[in-house]
């Protein structure tokens, strides 16, 4: 199923980011993605581009291009976090095996207990990692993509057209 949101510009400084003009502005983008928390990552989406100023075929590559590298950019950081996080985490589980192995080792009852307990909340911090953030990320990366693959549509004073 498609689903349709509209952005209405009211000016060309409504898409441009205030610092650089080649950005998309963080208020878009924020209402961009604020718009596709309630779709389904099945669905398919399409912007329709409102604007109510003359906007020429470059200006319009342009902001198809600032909303594509707005969150293409974020997918890059979501994915290199992940790959760090995903390196520390099983340096975690690797420390809690690492425990619970000490604890068969360790002489002294009350330090061998702490060390099974240490070795146990160490795997279940990695666990809960792997499962909760990786899972978080994928769903934003779905999200995300979602994003830089919808259809945009521009709707101005006099022309219409499809990117």
């Amino acid at each position: 199923m498609k689903k349709k949101i509209n952005i209405h510009l009211s000016s060309k400084e409504d898409y441009k980011n205030k610092y650089n003009e080649n950005i998309l502005s963080y208020d878009l983008s924020n209402y961009i993605l604020e718009e596709t928390k309630g779709i389904s990552s099945n669905d398919k989406i399409e912007f329709t581009i409102i604007c109510d100023f003359e906007i020429d075929d470059e200006e319009k590559n342009a902001i198809v291009d600032m909303i594509r590298n707005c969150f293409g950019t974020e997918v890059s950081e979501i994915i290199s976090s992940s790959k760090k996080q995903f390196i520390a985490n099983f340096l975690i589980f690797f420390i809690g095996i690492l425990f619970l192995l000490l604890y068969y080792v360790i002489e002294p009852k009350f330090i061998s207990e702490l060390t099974l307990i240490l070795g146990w909340v160490f795997i279940g911090e990695a666990i809960c990692n792997f499962l909760y953030h990786g899972i978080e990320n994928r769903n934003k990366i779905k999200r995300k993509k979602q994003i830089i693959n919808a259809k945009i549509v521009f709707k101005s004073l006099k022309t219409s057209i499809t990117k």
